[in-house]
């Protein structure tokens, strides 16, 4: 607690004079760099939504100007200046200007860039080998294998910076693509740490067991989107046909946190960076702080390039965030205990729609579906019945793409329709389709896009 308030405290100085965005706002509501001293002081400031940030997203930047910078050194800065003043320019250049960017998916919109600078780079690196030394306990050689997809996203760099600074380790990556080939390399090399998206680690695990290969996967490490306990149970199933059932890890982060985090085992808790980030809940309606089912929002507290203060993510948290020690490997940072709901936009709204008049909880769609067995993929679209007509009606349209051991594909449409009639009581239209071309239509996105709301499209009049 006194090594994140003391961060706190220095970060509110560059904030106040290197933030244009935040310093405007800590000017218009008084808010001096003295006035924020610990986590519960940032409540001073009013959420963040990624709108402002769309709209310019240089406003984010740390961009100190040579008249302000000395009111922001440390001791120890301001003692490397006086020793050697061409080194002491050379670590501000490094640790304020912006090298490289990841960018945000795109799901609610355009993709925004978050800008990064070496100092971010470095604290990307020496923490993520703290994650990498908590998902490798109790395995003695670790091989692993970074499925996600390549894109200047964090999933994929994060573990990319990570794995190439850590001792002991035997990694590769071919990205999320070429299943058989991946698959391959797993058998060859003996791969016994995997870290992908839920919906890709599922098509893995279905085409390992369809290879008949070895599996030594012990651990799988799975975050970029919401995984329903249906394909977490058939990942396992499958993997478990082939070798022993693997531990699922969970992370959590986006590319705005620029940090993603992960249980240190199955179940724990998303462990949290007390000393990178405050995290926080806030009521959907109010927005006031609340003490467990919230929104979750976060501030940095050690960053450069793009910093946010009380960002709200777009996730909603049915949980609280502990601040116990955990009982499975004693550390004391903060845990994410609950589950993790993505809501639709920034506006408030949880991931609810009105479907034919009822009101329901999208993720419902994949509850349903992948409870079900023999489907190997599925992707619903809601749309209108008249796609130049916003006022038809709703029609909900199931994309399904059976297993290939499945001969008759109408009793699995009829099951399909019998469940989602008896638990949201709509009828969708099924499609069988060719399974590939589905996952090709899910992963598009890079999000795993399995439920698709194509109303919006369609303009009112």
């Amino acid at each position: 607690m006194r090594l994140q308030n003391k961060k706190i405290r220095h970060f509110m100085k560059l904030i106040y004079f290197h933030h244009p965005y935040y310093r405007k706002i800590m000017k218009k509501q008084k808010i001096l760099p003295s006035d924020i001293k610990n986590r519960d002081d940032l409540r001073k400031f009013p959420i963040t939504t990624k709108i402002p940030l769309r709209k310019k997203p240089r406003d984010f930047i740390l961009q100190p100007k040579q008249e302000n910078i000395k009111k922001t050194l440390t001791s120890k800065q301001k003692l490397s200046a006086l020793r050697n003043m061409q080194k002491f320019k050379e670590k501000m250049f490094e640790e304020y200007y912006p090298t490289t960017f990841f960018g945000t998916s795109g799901r609610t919109g355009n993709s925004t860039p978050v800008f990064l600078t070496r100092y971010d780079l470095e604290i990307i690196r020496e923490n993520t080998k703290a994650l990498l030394e908590r998902v490798t306990k109790g395995i003695d050689t670790p091989i692993a294998q970074n499925m996600f997809p390549f894109a200047p996203h964090l999933a994929f760099w994060q573990l990319t910076f990570g794995i190439m600074d850590y001792p002991g380790t035997f990694w590769f990556t071919l990205g999320a693509q070429r299943t058989e080939a991946q698959v391959q390399l797993m058998e060859k090399f003996k791969t016994n740490l995997i870290a992908a998206m839920p919906t890709y680690a599922k098509r893995v695990s279905d085409v390992a067991k369809e290879m008949k290969i070895k599996s030594h996967v012990k651990k799988i490490v799975i975050g970029g989107e919401a995984a329903p306990k249906g394909m977490i149970r058939t990942i396992k199933d499958n993997f478990g046909e082939i070798g022993k059932v693997p531990q699922i890890i969970n992370a959590y982060g986006m590319t705005e946190s620029k940090v993603a985090m992960m249980e240190c085992e199955e179940g724990s808790g998303i462990h949290l960076f007390p000393h990178l980030h405050v995290w926080e809940l806030v009521d959907k309606d109010t927005m006031e702080p609340v003490e467990e089912d919230g929104l979750l929002v976060f501030s940095h507290i050690d960053m450069r390039g793009t910093v946010f203060i009380r960002y709200l993510t777009g996730d909603f948290l049915k949980g609280r965030i502990e601040r116990g020690v955990c009982d499975r490997c004693g550390s004391a940072a903060p845990r994410i205990v609950g589950k993790i709901k993505r809501i639709i936009d920034m506006d408030k709204a949880l991931n609810t729609t009105k479907v034919k008049g009822v009101l329901i909880d999208l993720d419902v769609f994949d509850n349903i579906l992948s409870n079900i067995g023999n489907i190997n993929q599925y992707q619903v679209i809601i749309k209108k019945e008249n796609k130049y007509d916003p006022y038809s009606r709703d029609v909900v349209e199931v994309h399904v793409g059976p297993e290939k051991h499945v001969v008759n594909s109408k009793e699995l449409v009829d099951k399909i329709k019998r469940k989602m009639k008896s638990q949201i009581e709509i009828t969708p239209k099924i499609k069988i389709k060719d399974p590939d071309k589905i996952y090709e239509n899910v992963m598009g996105t890079l999000k795993g896009a399995r439920v698709i709301d194509k109303r919006k499209e369609i303009k009112k009049k």
